[in-house]
């Protein structure tokens, strides 16, 4: 089962399932009991199966998919400013279009300076990566249209998004109160999440073998773990 979420513009909290009829009954009264103009679009954007993170973003009728990036690096994924790319079975949106030699494919390459409502109301759905070494991948889907009052025409506004997800200290049992991993362990197939107590007493505290402890903070993100998003140091 999907986590529930809740509504940034209200804060009540509810199933992915029955956000995006919440969301509708906001933006049909403009956000002030104004009834706006249409043009706007109700974006979903989920990790994969099984769907645990989730974000309903409202994109402007003139925003890009640069401008849709932005939002996922800054609310999800940016740990070190690398790479990413929205695609399509036949089209690659990317940050930086580099050498075109080093595409993995045969898609057509473009950058991301595209209107992302245009794509969307074309395509359905893309598919979203950030990082081409330690990836994260992430499915953007078009919900529906929605009016575009309190909006901007080039922004897009995060309006929903999952609760925080709990995890059990792996060390002493703590139920819900995990606050950093171990990327030591990681790299030994062993899940270590551990509290702030245990954070502490970790025994990688200053590395095996002279090298230098990886912690990394427990995160409402699909990235948490990952590459070296929102370091967390003991």
């Amino acid at each position: 089962m999907p986590t529930d979420g809740g509504c940034t513009i209200c804060g009540q909290t509810m199933t992915l399932r029955r956000m995006r009829g919440h969301l509708l009954g906001h933006f049909e009264e403009g956000k002030g009991g104004r009834e706006g103009p249409a043009g706007a679009c109700l974006v979903r954007i989920t990790g994969y199966s099984p769907i645990r993170h989730w974000l309903y973003v409202r994109v402007g009728p003139r925003a890009t998919l640069r401008t849709l990036d932005a939002l996922l690096r800054d609310v999800w994924v940016d740990c070190c400013g690398h790479l990413s790319s929205f695609s399509t079975d036949d089209v690659s949106y990317e940050s930086s279009m580099g050498d075109p030699d080093m595409g993995y494919d045969d898609r057509e390459m473009e950058t991301m300076d595209v209107g992302a409502a245009d794509v969307l109301l074309e395509c359905g759905s893309l598919r979203y990566e950030y990082d081409y070494g330690t990836t994260t991948e992430l499915f953007v889907s078009m919900a529906c249209e929605c009016p575009a009052a309190g909006i901007e025409p080039d922004e897009v506004e995060l309006v929903a998004r999952n609760v925080d997800i709990p995890y059990d200290c792996t060390e002493c049992g703590g139920r819900g109160e995990a606050v950093s991993l171990c990327v030591n362990c990681m790299w030994v197939e062993r899940d270590t999440l551990m509290c702030a107590a245990c954070t502490k007493k970790h025994s990688h505290a200053g590395g095996e073998g002279g090298e230098e402890t990886h912690l990394l903070s427990v995160t409402n993100s699909p990235r948490m773990g990952m590459c070296a998003y929102r370091e967390y140091w003991g």
